[in-house]
């Protein structure tokens, strides 16, 4: 496994990807997009080209959302089951079918059928993770890029349950 780091850079004032030896690879935005919601879009601008995950609109309960790579979209839904108590996000990716989904630890796996892709490990008082990518994975790859971006759509997915939760337990 490789280790990459997404955290807030002070000289670049925004949110960067770096590898194990400290080079930031990447920098993350937040985007608007036609068909999305405007503050639950993402842009990962790396390696001469940008690549966005977002929620698309009209949701009611649960998400859908587009991955857009390289001219290509794919489409990624809530599973409606698991989702109503964990994050749970399944779609295919060029004939692979790909799940991301937390753990007991509050982690995040990105797996196919056949194998863990990454795990992500969110920060506990600070904004950013520690990714570790499977080694079949290359930044060039059409993973790379989902996996990271992975980690601010179970930012959005935290921050709009831990609301859900407060209204439950003002109730």
């Amino acid at each position: 496994m490789r280790g990459y780091k997404i955290a807030k850079d002070k000289e670049r004032r925004g949110i960067c990807v770096s590898n194990d030896c400290g080079e930031v690879i990447g920098e993350i935005y937040k985007t608007s997009k036609r068909g999305l919601e405007k503050e639950n879009n993402f842009l990962f601008s790396f390696r001469s080209q940008e690549v966005s995950f977002g929620i698309q609109k009209g949701r009611i309960l649960f998400a859908a959302y587009r991955y857009s790579i390289s001219g290509m979209e794919f489409i990624f839904k809530d599973n409606p089951l698991k989702s109503l108590l964990y994050f749970c996000v399944e779609g295919e990716v060029r004939g692979d079918a790909v799940k991301l989904e937390e753990n007991w630890n509050k982690e995040i796996e990105v797996k196919t059928k056949k194998k863990e892709l990454a795990v992500i490990r969110p920060f506990t008082w600070k904004t950013g993770a520690d990714l570790s990518v499977s080694e079949d994975v290359t930044e060039e790859s059409f993973l790379f890029p989902l996996i990271v971006l992975t980690y601010f759509l179970y930012k959005v997915y935290k921050d709009e349950t831990a609301f859900i939760d407060g209204l439950i337990e003002w109730m």
